[in-house]
């Protein structure tokens, strides 16, 4: 039996939640013009990330570090998928845009859940985050 190379609908939204986490960290050293976050998000998550990174700017802080995804679970049903994350987030955080003097510093065992959307052009997008609380 011969297996396929196609990456799954579960595999192809992994890789999607976490094209999301990097682009805005992508984004929030650059321009606004070069965010092109409609690529990795939809909404109500695109305009909660975007105000965001807006409201970072307008603070003069910007991002440092990358959160390490620890995906858990991935359940697709039709264009909808659903991803169960214990992200690492304890070498991330917010620091000062001019200094880059470190402001926070991110939770280590953090549960997140996100769901995400499969748009017409076939790319799945992270449409909503929840941050359950407690530890994972």
């Amino acid at each position: 039996m011969l297996s396929s190379s196609r990456p799954t609908s579960s595999s192809r939204a992994t890789a999607a939640y976490e094209r999301f986490w990097q682009r805005i960290h992508d984004a929030a050293g650059r321009p606004e013009s070069e965010w092109h976050l409609n690529e990795v998000a939809a909404d109500p998550q695109l305009s909660t990330t975007t105000q965001g990174l807006q409201l970072l700017r307008q603070q003069s802080l910007t991002l440092y570090g990358m959160e390490t995804a620890h995906v858990r679970t991935v359940t697709v049903d039709g264009d909808h998928a659903t991803v169960v994350d214990c992200q690492d987030g304890s070498s991330a955080g917010q620091a000062d845009a001019k200094t880059g003097s470190r402001k926070t510093v991110g939770v280590a065992h953090n549960p997140v859940n996100a769901s995400l959307l499969r748009g017409p052009d076939g790319n799945w997008r992270v449409s909503n985050i929840n941050y359950p609380g407690g530890e994972c």
